[in-house]
């Protein structure tokens, strides 16, 4: 289709428009039908592209087609025989028709009821909704996304306005949530009025606070509150700022679904394979208006959401998952070094470290950055581990205190993450920039050898010795067993001079290793109790 379009144009940019792909693919189609002077025909294929499949013995379908769109079931299996003839539907044994082809369904729902309007759009909503709700959603998703979608909203736009006032008036909340889901490109501003009318009608919940988990909750209903404000993460500014602060609002009322907003901020609103468009605008304004309501730690409900959502949002490696209809495509997402991307994550690591300042965060802050240190793939872009070195290595200089065990293990990890990770010389490097590099590369692992040496206590080296580590001996490349020898001998080795003080003392270091261990492997956010 493509290479037809390019070789006619003479112009490689000419493939640049996919509307022009399919007008200029199914022109001798169209040209076709439109000789035979019956206009049945496309009708016939629009109703069909519609629905997918039609039965002739589905007597409720039959009589909605007729009845929706004024063609008699003599008129449409009369016009669905010959488009079959002409090999552009499939009919099984005179009874069954169904679209023969994705992409050509996708042309004739937009000729017949966009381009040349053969059909009105409003019997779909009319006669059709909200029970054939994902057939819309199929059918229309492509054409917007293939042809003018401006042309196309405004040919949908009035017969949007009529359900919507209906469902309104009459008090109809159930479809009318059904039908924002749907149509809620074309009334955002009304949707988000509504919406912010049914979050301040609600009665604030008595929760416990400290039982909360702040940890993300993919169960959002819908259609929902929740799953509505999720539809905006890729609006206009105002009204993407406007939906973030309704979500907000929202967790202050039913704090019990604060698990839910997390999952709409780092999965909805946060990185997926269409963010570069944005220049990371989106995470950028969801990272400001959490902040807003941080107000420097005082908050700590929205404190804890913002470490949350900053915790994802640090992450460098992606999978992604977008519903198409009832289908789910999913995407796996690695980020490159953008500026827009360092000024980001230098503002969110910024902000983490504000909130160390406050004492009850302090735990959840050291668990941030054990989590990035122990992401494995999550977190694995060089360029960008290194560039967050610039504001962990600071902190971690500053206000980490080699005294503390809790604080070793977190400091050693995360310089085991960043062990290995330097400025790349490339070929096309100049001398002063490379020897820059080469310069930059030796200071930063002369100061983690020094960190390194500073955040190595008592406790934390007998940790080493006590704990096995299946990363070394993956990376010494012994057996098992082997491995196990070589742990018993260590053992030995460290405890050979030990007297009777030196294991009291021991003890008391089993139990704060047996204590930080234990809290690792049940780390999930919680709520301080009040």
């Amino acid at each position: 289709m493509a290479a037809l379009l390019a070789k006619q144009e003479d112009r490689l940019d000419s493939i640049n428009n996919v509307s022009n792909l399919y007008e200029e693919y199914y022109s001798s189609i169209r040209k076709y039908l439109q000789e035979l002077g019956d206009e049945n025909l496309l009708k016939a294929a629009g109703i069909v592209t519609f629905f997918w499949t039609v039965d002739r013995s589905n007597e409720k379908m039959m009589e909605e087609i007729e009845t929706a769109f004024g063609v008699s079931r003599k008129v449409f299996w009369k016009a669905v025989r010959q488009l079959h003839d002409y090999e552009l539907l499939d009919m099984y044994e005179n009874e069954i028709v169904r679209v023969s082809d994705k992409v050509l369904a996708t042309y004739l729902f937009y000729l017949v009821f966009f381009k040349e309007k053969l059909l009105n759009f409003a019997p779909l909503i009319n006669h059709f909704f909200p029970q054939f709700k994902y057939r819309l959603v199929d059918a229309l998703n492509p054409v917007l996304n293939t042809f003018d979608s401006e042309r196309i909203i405004e040919v949908m736009r009035p017969h949007v306005n009529q359900p919507w006032e209906t469902y309104q008036n009459a008090g109809d909340e159930k479809n009318l949530m059904h039908f924002i889901q749907v149509f809620w490109f074309l009334k955002e501003t009304e949707i988000l009025v509504y919406i912010h009318k049914c979050i301040s009608a609600i009665e604030p919940e008595l929760a416990d606070v400290s039982k909360l988990e702040i940890k993300a909750n993919s169960s959002v209903p819908s259609p929902s509150i929740l799953s509505t404000l999720g539809l905006f993460n890729h609006s206009g500014e105002n009204n993407l700022h406007m939906a973030l602060e309704l979500l907000l609002e929202y967790v202050i009322k039913r704090p019990s679904e604060i698990s839910q907003v997390v999952y709409l901020l780092t999965e909805r609103f946060g990185f997926d394979h269409e963010f570069y468009y944005y220049g990371f605008a989106i995470q950028q304004i969801v990272i400001d208006v959490l902040w807003e309501r941080v107000q420097d730690g005082e908050d700590i409900i929205f404190s804890k959401l913002f470490l949350a959502v900053a915790e994802h949002y640090l992450y460098t490696d992606f999978n992604t998952s977008r519903m198409k209809g009832k289908r789910v495509n999913i995407f796996n997402l690695t980020l490159s070094s953008t500026s827009e991307l360092a000024e980001l994550r230098q503002k969110i690591w910024y902000r983490v470290f504000q909130l160390y300042q406050v004492p009850i965060l302090k735990e959840d802050v050291l668990t941030l950055l054990y989590e990035y240190s122990t992401s494995g793939y999550n977190v694995s872009v060089n360029e960008i581990i290194i560039q967050d070195s610039s504001e962990v290595l600071p902190f971690i200089e500053s206000y980490l205190d080699g005294s503390s065990y809790y604080n070793c293990l977190i400091v050693q990890s995360y310089f085991d993450k960043l062990e290995g990770h330097k400025l790349e010389i490339s070929e096309n490097d100049h001398k002063t920039l490379i020897e820059l590099k080469l310069t930059a590369n030796f200071l930063r692992c002369l100061l983690c050898e020094n960190l390194r040496a500073l955040f190595t206590n008592k406790t934390y080296a007998i940790s080493e010795v006590l704990i096995s580590d299946q990363l070394e001996r993956r990376y010494i490349n012994l057996e098992y067993e082997e491995y196990e020898q070589l742990r018993q001998q260590r053992i030995q080795d460290f405890f050979v001079n030990y007297n009777l003080e030196d294991y009291k003392q021991f003890f008391e270091q089993c139990l704060e290793i047996q204590e930080q261990t234990y809290r690792r492997n049940h780390n999930t956010s919680h709520l301080p109790s009040q």
